[in-house]
């Protein structure tokens, strides 16, 4: 899930769909079943390279699997190399400032459906062109 997701309080579809995405198991449950023996067989997407077509678990070993994919906390997710990085020398040339504060406060309308120009151009540029 990306920060930047914003969803208009009326735009009940799409918020269902966001709340059933947030709200999903992080493994599939129809492909998981338990076996007599207290074990648990999981049902692979796709048969794995050397035919593997279902992995059979102690529930403690499930659990330890999907732990692993929870990343640790203040864990960048995304990093940043070469000119990008934080401590690069030329990042200030790259990296584009933030506009200086004026003295009337500026107005953003973010609705989803907002009119736009009808020659579909907008009154600022999508992306800064530092290239």
């Amino acid at each position: 899930m990306h920060a930047r997701v914003a969803i208009p309080a009326r735009d009940r579809p799409r918020l269902e769909r966001l709340c059933r995405y947030v709200c999903r198991p992080p493994i599939a449950q129809d492909r998981l079943e338990e076996q007599p023996g207290g074990k648990l067989r999981y049902m692979l997407k796709k048969p794995s390279k050397d035919g593997t077509v279902a992995l059979v678990l102690e529930p403690l070993d499930l659990i330890a699997r999907v732990c692993a994919l929870v990343p640790p906390p203040r864990l960048h997710m995304v990093r940043y190399h070469g000119v990008l990085s934080s401590h690069a020398k030329l990042r200030s040339e790259v990296v584009p400032f933030p506009d200086a504060p004026t003295s009337t406060p500026r107005v953003v309308q973010l609705e989803l459906f907002a009119e736009r120009d009808p020659g579909g151009h907008d009154n600022e540029p999508r992306r800064k062109p530092w290239a």
